[in-house]
């Protein structure tokens, strides 16, 4: 009934599975076609052994030529009435065939897909192999399966994964049909010219196919010079798009244009490739007549780049200590998004004769040195050299670190795609305290519970952002929401807070970013601000200036906030008492009421110092 045909090419480590995955079938009635072509570490003797003598299975050996000359091979030997691919490093669920022949025998359609389980060596995720809706069974568990989608349109193909494997088809879909030879990404002209002869496809969303990431030579994540390949591709399919069969024709170009080119471009970790590479996907992209379109589910930010604009730019305001400016830029230089604009700001002329010696762009790709204006003390040196970066940043969003502060490789990406998609003001995430203390974010959840979980964020209610803790570097900004509300750092202490609560006072929309936390800093040196004993009466005087216009109990929660930190974290040294007499002053002096809320953490001895009642 089924011939299954598996291409082999050096995968000695998963071909064993993958072949046994397919004979434990729960549906017997099916030929095994394994194609090595040409492989040098043993991997067809392999998939024999594992096959262990099962007379369904077939070994076919050829010279090296390729996916698709091993997959043609397996069509030209293949006798079944229906044809299913299988790449030998992954795996199908038991009932994969059985339930893929059963909606083809029910349905009477001409193909079926099903959904996906990606899984590589820490993660696993399901996808229901359409682009324009991943988690589409999570978000409709009561849609009926399977699903028979119409093909009548090039827009209703191009949202289906093109994958040559997770389908099964009928022979006389594919007759004559074969794979272009000597190209990468083979299985896109092979699924549009299956789909230009068919008018619907039959859908079980259940990830019954088993794909692993993260394999070593895999080819969608080939960042060779390769994948220059995907353009001579993008003409195949235009010639298909472009015959009668379907309308819609361009309009899906310009889907799949932007689609494929963003999947190419992940792979590529050379900056001058992927700069080329970003090139040529601007001019495909001006070829289809139309602009990147973000159905097929595309980043914010690969938009942004095809449009010519800097995604995100990255602030780090430095004193001149190039040991913690190193670990913030060594961290950046692994990330994700190379097009990231990473601008280092003296805080003083001094500080930019100090890292005027430094290579910035060696020590990591994109970075440029601002010089700040300077200021006589840290609070206005710090203020000064963030408000400098912020003007000369050119990136749609903007993210502040501290020098010594350390992003994920794959932050920038992810909270600039999900802040765009959100149509977010602005986005705050979890970080770690270093060595390795996570934090929420959150000083306070409790009053936001049942908001943050929302992928499009949540519309603040007046005083929300005295809950979110500020530091800079766990956020990200939409730098035309902070242009245009005038929103600047503030030379005083506790300006992070005065920036978030000003801000937050006039988002329209605020996102949690609960994944990808930042590592804080945590040598004395790149601590400054936690360290430093400020003075009560400042801390009181900082807090009446930021709070007004917020809620009344708001300024008394930050202001025990402030001295609870300094408690915590400050340089008090032998004049911690005095330091506490004189805070119970200040508290007293800016609320005489004892009825004061305070973050939940905050502990019974500076309630009583404070004369807070319970």
């Amino acid at each position: 009934m089924i011939s299954v045909i598996l291409p082999i090419y050096n995968v000695a480590e998963y071909v064993g599975a993958c072949v046994r995955s397919i004979l434990d079938q729960s549906f017997g009635d099916f030929e095994l076609i394994a194609v090595d072509d040409g492989s040098t570490d043993g991997s067809g003797d392999l998939a024999a052994a594992a096959a262990a003598g099962d007379p369904r299975f077939r070994l076919i050996s050829r010279a090296n030529g390729g996916l698709s000359a091993a997959r043609n091979t397996g069509l030209d030997a293949a006798r079944g009435e229906l044809i299913a691919f299988v790449d030998s490093d992954d795996m199908l669920a038991p009932e994969y065939l059985e339930r893929l022949e059963q909606a083809l025998r029910d349905s009477g359609a001409d193909w079926v897909a099903c959904g996906i389980l990606f899984h590589g060596p820490d993660h696993e995720m399901r996808h229901s192999a359409r682009h324009d809706a991943p988690r589409l069974l999570e978000q409709q568990p009561e849609l009926p399966l399977p699903q028979t989608y119409r093909l009548d349109d090039w827009r209703d193909v191009v949202c289906h994964f093109p994958s040559a494997w997770n389908k099964l088809y009928r022979r006389s879909l594919i007759e004559g049909l074969r794979f272009d030879e000597g190209l990468n990404y083979e299985d896109h002209a092979f699924f549009q010219r299956c789909a230009a002869r068919t008018d619907r496809l039959v859908h079980l969303h259940a990830p019954l196919y088993r794909c692993r990431q993260g394999r070593p030579g895999q080819i969608t994540r080939d960042g060779s010079e390769r994948v220059f390949e995907q353009f001579a591709v993008l003409d195949i399919l235009r010639t298909i798009t472009s015959g009668p069969q379907k309308t819609g024709g361009p309009e899906a170009m310009a889907q799949l244009t932007t689609r494929l080119t963003f999947e190419r471009a992940e792979a590529i970790t050379d900056h001058p490739r992927r700069a080329r590479f970003v090139n040529a996907a601007r001019a495909a992209q001006a070829a289809t007549g139309l602009p990147p379109d973000d159905r097929l589910g595309v980043p914010g930010w690969w938009l942004d780049l095809l449009e010519g604009r800097v995604p995100v730019s990255v602030v780090i305001p430095s004193n001149g200590d190039a040991d913690a400016l190193r670990q913030s830029l060594d961290a950046l230089a692994a990330r994700s998004l190379i097009e990231a604009e990473i601008l280092v700001v003296a805080d003083s002329p001094a500080a930019g004769q100090a890292l005027g010696g430094l290579d910035l762009a060696a020590l990591c790709p994109g970075t440029r040195l601002v010089v700040g204006p300077g200021g006589a003390d840290m609070h206005a040196r710090t203020a000064g050299a963030r408000n400098a970066g912020l003007k000369a940043a050119t990136g749609g969003a903007l993210v502040f670190l501290d020098a010594g502060d350390a992003l994920p490789p794959r932050a920038l990406a992810i909270w600039q795609a999900r802040l765009r998609k959100a149509g977010a003001d602005m986005g705050f995430a979890r970080f770690v305290m270093a060595p390795d203390a996570p934090h929420s974010g959150l000083h306070d959840r409790r009053p936001l519970e049942g908001r943050l979980d929302d992928p499009e964020g949540f519309a603040p209610q007046p005083g929300d952002t005295v809950y979110i803790h500020a530091h800079p570097s766990a956020k990200i900004w939409d730098r035309a929401f902070v242009q245009a509300r005038g929103l600047r750092f503030a030379p005083a202490p506790l300006s992070s807070w005065d920036f978030l609560l000003r801000a937050g006072g006039q988002a329209e929309r605020i996102l949690y970013l609960p994944g990808l936390p930042p590592k804080l800093a945590s040598r004395p040196a790149t601590r400054a601000f936690w360290l430093e004993p400020t003075p009560p009466t400042a801390l009181a005087r900082a807090v009446a200036d930021m709070a007004q216009g917020l809620p009344g109990p708001v300024a008394g929660r930050l202001l025990v906030r402030a001295i609870w930190e300094k408690l915590n974290f400050a340089d008090l040294g032998e004049g911690a008492a005095t330091w506490e007499a004189e805070a119970a002053a200040a508290f007293g002096a800016a609320h005489p009421e004892s009825a004061v809320d305070v973050d939940p953490y905050v502990g019974q001895r500076l309630r009583a110092l404070l004369g807070i009642q319970p």
